[in-house]
């Protein structure tokens, strides 16, 4: 995040990156760049971006889950390819 307070981030809709706009904006100027540059989604309730938030925080959590190796599993490797250099 910047000293604006902007941010970065990547949606998944679409093949561009896109800015975070930071909570001090107004009102009125979210929703101008919300129909100019998500026309598509500009008229969808609140729950569908609700639903867009919670969908994307499962991805993440499982995203980590399947990216991180265990403490053992780790341990275990090290100790089979110990074995396999000697």
């Amino acid at each position: 995040m910047d000293s604006r307070g902007v941010a970065m981030k990547h949606h998944q809709d679409h093949s561009a990156s896109f800015v975070a706009i930071s909570y001090q904006t107004s009102p009125s100027k979210l929703k101008r760049h919300l129909y100019s540059n998500h026309p598509n989604c500009a008229n969808k309730d609140k729950q569908y971006f609700k639903r867009c938030l919670e969908q994307n925080k499962k991805q993440k959590k499982f995203m980590k889950s399947a990216v991180t190796v265990s403490e053992k599993a780790l341990e275990a490797s090290y100790h089979v390819s110990k074995l396999i250099a000697r």
